[in-house]
C-alpha cells in the first residue's frame, strides 16, 4: 500500500480532491465541519466522463499496448513514485483485467484507491474511490467520487514510457503531472 510518506504529493492532491467533496455547511455552535455519510457525492459514470471529457468522439480506439505494459513504477521528481498495477474487480461478472493505482493513504486516515477505465486511445479516466477503514473494500464501485483526467504516452515499439495525471484539480484542464516509467512490465 502507498501511503503519504512513499508518494506525498499524489495522496495529498487526491486527498484534498475528495475531502472537498465531504465538506459541508460549518455548524454555527461550534464551527464543526458537517460531514455528509461517504457515497452521497458520488458520481455516475456519464457525470464522471462528461466532466473530464465533455467533448468525447464517436469513435473508440483501443490503446496501443495490453494492460500489462502499463503496469509498473513510475517517477515524477516533485510528486514522489507511482505504481499502477493490475487487479480483477471481483464486483465485475466479467472478471476483465483492470488497472489501479493504491490503495494510497492520505491525511486523517483516508484510504483511496484511483480505478483506471480506458476512454480512447492513450486517454483514459481515472476514477477515486474512498475505501472501507481497515477492510480495503470499495463502497460502491461504480460510483466514483472524483474523476481524474489521465494521459499515457507509448513508443513506436509499444512500450509504455509515461503516465501523465491531472493532479492540479483546482485548473480544469490544466497541465498534467507527468510520471516516467523506471521499470518493466509487473506479471
Amino acid at each position: 500500500m502507498l501511503n503519504a510518506d512513499d508518494n506525498p504529493a499524489v495522496a495529498s492532491s487526491i486527498t484534498r480532491s475528495i475531502a472537498s467533496y465531504y465538506i459541508g455547511s460549518l455548524n454555527n455552535s461550534s464551527w464543526v465541519p458537517e460531514w455528509p455519510k461517504p457515497g452521497s457525492n458520488r458520481l455516475t459514470d456519464r457525470a464522471c466522463r462528461d466532466s473530464v471529457y465533455p467533448h468525447a468522439p464517436a469513435w473508440n480506439i483501443q490503446p496501443a499496448a495490453g494492460l500489462p505494459a502499463y503496469a509498473g513504477k513510475y517517477h515524477n521528481a516533485g510528486y514522489g513514485n507511482l505504481e499502477i498495477s493490475l487487479y480483477r474487480n471481483p464486483e465485475d461478472s466479467s472478471k476483465a483485467q483492470r488497472l489501479k493505482i493504491g490503495p494510497m493513504m492520505g491525511f486523517d486516515g483516508l484510504t483511496f484507491e484511483v480505478a483506471f477505465e480506458h476512454f480512447n486511445g492513450e486517454f483514459w479516466l481515472g476514477k477515486a474511490y474512498i475505501l472501507e477503514h481497515n477492510s480495503h473494500k470499495v463502497y460502491h464501485m461504480w460510483h466514483p467520487e472524483v474523476c481524474i483526467r489521465i494521459e499515457t504516452v507509448v513508443d513506436y515499439n509499444g512500450k509504455v514510457q509515461r503516465v501523465g495525471m491531472d493532479l492540479r484539480q483546482e485548473q480544469l484542464n490544466g497541465p498534467l503531472v507527468w510520471f516516467d516509467k523506471v521499470d518493466s512490465e509487473l506479471q
